[in-house]
């Protein structure tokens, strides 16, 4: 496992995950021009159905089954069995049984494959689609969401901290600077009628996730949330689209000064995937934008130099549903963006 370490984002860039390309090599070459200190692994959704972002990780989920291209949980017949099986896994800490295999994540071993090619980088990045979005999506016979279930509730956890160190593990051959990233749009729908679950269960669930030693921990929601949710259980990066959403992070600026303070980051995802959004914005206009951006919570009192030095800068989400050519577009502005800043600011 890796040794975790302050990490010092100093306007860097990198990326979400999805690209919509069939062949990772070429994803690959997009990645380690434009993200090339922090490079990551590609999640390809129009490969392979096994590589959506929630089927990809569903491999050791107990009684885990695929009907009509979706997944379910099948809560009958060995399904305790199973679970049994599962926490036997947990307690002797067997980290290599959770191994996701290559058809479910060609970009990841395609990365492994690419060491030469990589140069002298900050940090390595992955991704995990995190246990709420996972718990909502996936649900049993009655399509009932998981994340209800009296055990599964635990087992997704339990499963995403595992395939987090096991990913670790392998990326740390190439950087022992690992950031893992939970990947959870579900929680936008916090504190809605659909998402009933209580904000103490939520900051425990995922504070079990954050302690684990040896990862740089972020999370990506890509709408808006409660980012204090996140900050409370002790996350280490916060990723969200600070294209339409740095107006709500705003609203927290008490806590994002002691997260700032505890050596907390945050990723502005400043660069939109979104066409319409995309059309009219220049490298130079999302520089405007995002200082704009770092200005709403400078204008409360959270200092400048602290704030710049904690910034990630990112595409807004995923990019597997673009076109390629607009991903190049995407990921060329974002590495251009933070070479920009990194030199005005000399970080």
């Amino acid at each position: 496992m890796t040794e975790k370490s302050k990490f010092r984002a100093n306007l860097q860039a990198t990326g979400i995950g999805s690209f919509p390309h069939l062949n990772s090599q070429e994803s690959l070459d997009i990645i380690l021009e434009n993200f090339d200190r922090i490079p990551i692994w590609p999640q390809l959704p129009r490969r392979s159905l096994l590589e959506d972002m929630n089927m990809m990780y569903s491999q050791h989920l107990p009684g885990v089954a695929i009907r009509d291209e979706k997944l379910f949980v099948d809560t009958d017949g060995s399904f305790m069995h199973q679970v049994e099986q599962f926490y036997e896994r947990i307690l002797a800490d067997d980290v290599g049984s959770f191994a996701i295999s290559p058809n479910y994540c060609q970009g990841l071993y395609a990365l492994l494959d690419r060491v030469e090619h990589l140069g002298e980088i900050y940090a390595i990045k992955g991704q995990v689609t995190g246990p709420f979005t996972l718990g909502m999506t996936i649900t049993d016979r009655e399509r009932k969401p998981i994340i209800y279930h009296p055990v599964l509730s635990d087992v997704l956890v339990k499963m995403v901290i595992m395939l987090s160190r096991w990913q670790a593990d392998l990326l740390s051959k190439i950087c022992q600077r690992v950031v893992i990233f939970l990947d959870e749009p579900y929680l936008s729908a916090y504190g809605s009628s659909i998402f009933a679950i209580k904000r103490d269960e939520v900051v425990s669930r995922l504070s079990e996730i954050y302690q684990v030693e040896g990862i740089v921990w972020g999370t990506h929601c890509c709408s808006n949330t409660d980012w204090s949710l996140l900050m409370e259980a002790g996350v280490d990066i916060i990723s969200l689209d600070a294209y339409q959403y740095a107006i709500n992070l705003a609203l927290y600026a008490e806590e994002v000064d002691n997260f700032l303070a505890r050596g907390g980051t945050i990723a502005w995802g400043i660069v939109p995937t979104f066409d319409e959004q995309m059309d009219k914005e220049t490298v130079e206009t999302l520089e405007e934008r995002l200082e704009q951006t770092i200005a709403l919570l400078t204008e409360k009192g959270i200092d400048r130099t602290q704030l710049l030095k904690a910034s990630l800068i990112t595409p807004s989400c995923g990019m597997g549903l673009q076109t390629v050519e607009r991903t190049l577009t995407i990921a060329q502005a974002t590495g251009e963006l933070s070479r920009r800043m990194r030199d005005k600011y000399e970080l």
